[in-house]
């Protein structure tokens, strides 16, 4: 555009010259130190015109000269830096297809060349982590903070992160400790600390970081309730261990209410219980939390546990059943609490049902236990046996069971149950 005006502006210099030169075409005399020179007007400005732009050429051809140097630095700083972008892209490419080693390689290529090295240096060592190359991976990191040292803590973290997925919590310990004196109470660095803490099983440095992970914006809902779940669980066991049944109730009253029905806690907590003696207290609590929330060990712990009254508890059981007619669990559990209600023969038909929906080792036991009890040694031979191969296999051949059933039915059940009764 510049020099498309500069173009008419010559033309309509030259037009208004030629128009001024069809009138009086002037006379111009130039003398000095004895020379005289006699030009016609319009030669002298053309003369001009011609110096001016001579003036100006080699002024500009000076100037190009003068800075050739920098511009061929910057050329080949940009052509450097470009081939490095590349580099950079090929290898995000790599690592996204699940090529780490090749990944790796363009990364560190020209990582030298790069406006950003460090972020060639982070996911080369990203790459050398997938490939647990743990050597290479900390050579990475540090020629991240020798890149740029101002964004060391950027690199910790990365450092960190990495060293608790190859799960070296001791590194991870000593890294993040490194983190918090260069910035205290940086909030992604402490949901790592809480990462180490936990996995390193120190729970109580864990739940000293809970109130500080409470305000943290870094940890999510699930994260904090998993935290809060695994330092209460700790001091369950605790209880436990030392059969304290009053701290182990007066910190339960203690438990948040968001948490009580937990099952994870709520199986810590009932078993507690069973260890103190108090399995009624163990009964009501399950049951609790099974109104809540539905967990497969909670049934199987209900099952297990022998409330105040034994026939109410498997009332409770049955009514779930009406719900949940085809739950294994569930009909494990029921079949052990028709065996402590001596209701043998509905025993057996919900344990034979709960193995017909998915074979457990529990139910071939429970099941060849209730066999020998009615004295059949061979059926319950045969039960001990299932269990066994599917303890070691994992899966039980079919065999043929002589007087095998499925689900009894009730009138059924009510025969076997009157005649068990009498036999006793």
């Amino acid at each position: 555009m510049r020099l498309v005006l500069l173009v008419l502006l010559s033309l309509l210099v030259g037009i208004a010259v030629a128009l001024a030169a069809r009138v009086d075409t002037g006379y111009a005399m130039v003398s000095w130190q004895g020379w005289v020179v006699e030009m016609a007007f319009t030669t002298l400005i053309g003369l001009l015109a011609v110096a001016v732009v001579l003036m100006l050429a080699l002024a500009r051809g000076t100037a190009w000269l003068w800075t050739l140097p920098r511009r061929l630095r910057e050329a080949n700083r940009a052509r450097l830096t470009g081939r490095a972008r590349r580099a950079l892209l090929r290898g995000l490419t790599e690592m996204a297809e699940g090529r780490y080693g090749d990944g790796e390689r363009q990364l560190v290529r020209y990582a030298g060349d790069s406006e950003i090295p460090m972020v060639h240096y982070l996911l080369a060592a990203r790459a050398a982590h997938r490939r647990r190359a743990s050597d290479r991976r900390d050579a990475y990191l540090r020629a991240a903070v020798d890149a740029t040292p101002a964004n060391a803590i950027a690199v910790l973290l990365t450092q960190a992160e990495l060293q608790l997925d190859a799960n070296e919590v001791e590194l991870a310990l000593a890294t993040l400790k490194r983190l918090q004196e260069l910035k205290p109470g940086h909030q992604y660095g402490l949901k790592l600390l809480a990462r180490a803490y936990e996995q390193a099983g120190d729970v109580r440095n864990l739940e000293s970081l809970l109130p500080r992970l409470r305000k943290s914006p870094a940890i999510t809902p699930e994260e904090l309730t998993r935290v809060e779940v695994q330092t209460i669980e700790h001091h369950l066991v605790q209880m436990e261990k030392a059969r304290d049944e009053s701290g182990l109730k007066d910190l339960w009253r203690h438990v948040p209410r968001r948490l009580r029905h937990d099952p994870r806690l709520a199986r810590r907590y009932a078993r507690g219980l069973i260890a103190c003696g108090s399995q009624a207290v163990a009964e009501v609590a399950i049951r609790s939390a099974l109104k809540t929330v539905w967990d497969e060990d909670l049934v199987i712990l209900y099952g297990r546990v022998r409330g105040r009254d034994a026939g109410k508890q498997l009332g409770h059981i049955e009514s779930w059943l009406a719900e949940r007619p085809d739950d294994p669990a569930l009909l494990l559990s029921a079949g052990r609490l028709c065996v402590a209600n001596q209701l043998w023969g509905k025993a057996r038909a919900y344990l034979e049902s709960s193995l017909a929906l998915g074979p457990r080792v529990d139910a071939y036991e429970e099941l060849g236990n209730l066999h020998a009890k009615l004295g059949e040694p061979g059926a319950a031979l045969e039960c001990y046996r299932d269990a066994l191969e599917l303890s070691l296999k994992g899966k039980v051949k079919p065999r043929k069971r002589k007087g095998k059933r499925t689900r009894a039915r009730p009138m059924e059940d009510d025969v076997d149950d009157v005649v068990d009764r009498s036999s006793n």
